[in-house]
């Protein structure tokens, strides 16, 4: 017969124990023996993972484009060799729409990043614990490129490149006034895609007769690549 394997935990229905890293803990149960875990994003939130960027913040809108043009994105995120990034969710608000055929996409990339070309830095790019995240990004977030970088995807023998695009928003027709034009993008039933640097998330406006005017709210979660792959 095998041994029996007994779990042993402690009770802290209300009065719950915190230590700091470093010490042993028992591991917390409800009163009716039930096991109490942190979702694994919480978790990674606290431990200073998890950052948003904000391209476009407040009253201040990036102005889009008419055309597709893959070097000069409207917002870009630069992931750089060593470390993995795997975006979490995405929030796009429409300022104006007065074109038609209205598009905005985003798009994981690897095999290079996309780099200055002619752009301003992002609005803000924050760790989600404020104030406390003990940890920086080492990705680079720009928007508004209006002179060119690295076309992303682009790619070596040494390391082939990738595109997926993994957000798409459409609408044909001009906004109607007063209408609310907004799409929100989560990870919960799918993982787009895992981008290990170097690489980038890009996102473009395309639009037929006037550009659209919108903001972006990217948040990612970032590793170093050794933990993941390697």
């Amino acid at each position: 017969m095998p041994s029996e394997v007994m779990m042993k935990g402690k009770v802290q229905q209300r009065n719950v124990s915190r230590v700091a890293d470093g010490n042993e803990l028992l591991e917390r149960l409800m009163r009716d023996g039930s096991y109490i875990a942190a979702d694994w994003l919480v978790a990674l939130a606290m431990e200073g993972r998890i950052f948003t960027a904000n391209f476009g913040q407040g009253t201040t809108y990036i102005t889009g484009k008419l055309s597709y043009i893959p070097a000069q994105p409207d917002v870009n995120l630069d992931v750089p060799v060593g470390v993995t990034v795997i975006p979490l969710a995405a929030h796009l608000a429409i300022g104006s729409m007065a074109g038609t055929l209205n598009h905005f996409f985003l798009q994981a990339c690897t095999g290079n990043v996309v780099g200055n070309g002619t752009s301003t830095v992002a609005d803000s790019l924050t760790n989600v614990f404020q104030g406390a995240g003990p940890l920086g990004t080492a990705c680079v977030a720009r928007k508004g490129y209006s002179g060119s970088g690295t076309a992303p995807g682009t790619g070596s023998n040494a390391q082939p490149g990738t595109i997926n695009e993994f957000v798409s928003w459409e609408q044909t027709a001009v906004s109607a006034a007063g209408s609310a034009n907004y799409y929100d993008w989560n990870c919960n039933f799918v993982m787009p895609a895992i981008v290990n640097g170097p690489g980038s998330i890009s996102g473009y406006s395309v639009v037929t007769g006037t550009a659209a005017t919108f903001k972006v709210i990217l948040t990612y979660l970032e590793l170093p690549t050794g933990v993941l792959a390697g």
